[in-house]
């Protein structure tokens, strides 16, 4: 994953009695979580986890409360595992829209990698991923309504490998 700032946060809040749990996104565009109750002794969560919620841009939702088994033991143990990935998994395309391309008209372009592509597209999040070549400095547009949820600048020239350096510089 090439995510260097977190697209959410988990946070407690106590309650009467209990500890409850919520989840905050942290991007302009909807996420996916996917949260797990880890090494839980005489503990459980109402709901119950594993658990998955679609949070909108910027909210905060209840993810669950932690519970005591056994109120007769005073000690109870687990943490919340949580990992997110950009995007609604529900969301589908409109049907009968063309979508423009993410740079102004004219713009000179390369399409460097595509859907499923075999050096960083084999993942989830990024399996139907468009990866274009534009000379630098070219503004990134949404393709259609929308916000740009990320931009990776990290593969400048030639990507992470540098044998592609010159591959790349001949396409330029």
């Amino acid at each position: 994953n090439l995510q260097t700032q977190p697209i959410h946060e988990l946070r407690a809040r106590d309650t009467t009695g209990a500890t409850e749990y919520l989840v905050r996104n942290l991007v302009d565009g909807p996420i996916e979580v996917r949260c797990t109750l880890e090494d839980a002794h005489n503990a459980r969560t109402d709901p119950p986890l594993p658990r998955r919620l679609v949070l909108p841009a910027r909210a905060e939702q209840l993810l669950a409360e932690f519970q005591l088994i056994d109120t007769s033991k005073s000690q109870a143990s687990g943490y919340i595992e949580c990992r997110a990935m950009v995007g609604d998994p529900n969301a589908h395309p409109a049907e009968n829209t063309v979508y423009a391309l993410p740079f102004p008209a004219g713009t000179k372009y390369t399409l460097e990698q595509g859907f499923g592509g075999k050096f960083s597209h084999d993942d989830p999040e990024n399996r139907y991923a468009l990866d274009f070549g534009v000379p630098e400095g070219t503004p990134v547009l949404a393709a259609r309504a929308g916000v740009v949820m990320m931009v990776e600048e990290a593969f400048r020239a030639h990507g992470t490998d540098p044998r592609y350096g010159d591959d790349h510089a001949d396409r330029e």
